[in-house]
């Protein structure tokens, strides 16, 4: 009887033996199974930047170097609209600094005008409409303020109240035709005899300066 019992006892435990060994290998199967099934599946690519992503801006560029003989804008444009050539800004000769002087009456550059005179010389204005010419000494001092807006000779050389001014005999038919009565001195085209419009100068070092302004002032 016990024997029986044995023998059925080890027929039970080898078949759950069996079962478990069973149920073990379908449970790896479907393991491996699911492992296979994720691992197949695409991966969604992340994006590299936001699709609304605006690139930099770019640095800012640098402002050229100001040229320390440039006209401000309001003559430059003066200039353009006007069709003034701007010369080469030399005094080391006359004709080179009659020049410059045209130059600066054109486009009322009262800095440029400034640079015609020699600062610790006077100069002299001549009205030749007197007899004889009446002459006036001048500083450099003086025409610095008086060419300003509202200065003494602000008038004088660029007529801003309409009257008859220096400038006029630098523009419109008088335009570049300034020449040379002597070495030094310039006069514009029928200047008169009896009562001249001229521009003297005078060396001062390397360079040539205005020395003296003639014009009939009435």
């Amino acid at each position: 009887m016990s024997l029986l019992w044995s023998a059925r006892t080890a027929q039970m435990l080898t078949g759950a033996c069996q079962l478990g060994c069973l149920l073990l290998l379908v449970t790896c199967d479907q393991h491996r199974a699911g492992n296979l099934a994720s691992s197949s599946e695409p991966k969604q690519a992340e994006p590299s930047q936001p699709m609304n992503a605006q690139p930099p801006a770019p640095a800012p560029a640098a402002d050229p170097p100001r040229d320390p003989h440039a006209a401000d804008p309001a003559h430059r444009q003066l200039a353009s609209e006007d069709h003034y050539d701007r010369p080469s800004i030399d005094f080391t000769s006359v004709e080179a600094a009659m020049a410059v002087l045209a130059y600066a009456m054109q486009t009322k550059d009262t800095s440029l005008l400034l640079d015609c005179f020699a600062p610790r010389d006077s100069w002299y204005s001549i009205n030749t409409v007197e007899k004889p010419w009446s002459r006036t000494k001048l500083t450099y001092q003086s025409l610095a303020a008086g060419v300003q807006s509202g200065g003494d000779f602000r008038d004088f050389f660029f007529g801003d109240d309409g009257d008859d001014s220096f400038r006029n005999y630098f523009v419109g038919q008088n335009l570049g035709a300034w020449h040379a009565l002597d070495r030094l001195r310039f006069a514009p085209p029928g200047s008169s005899e009896q009562q001249p419009t001229f521009v003297q100068w005078r060396k001062r070092g390397d360079r040539y300066v205005v020395s003296e302004i003639g014009f009939p002032a009435d």
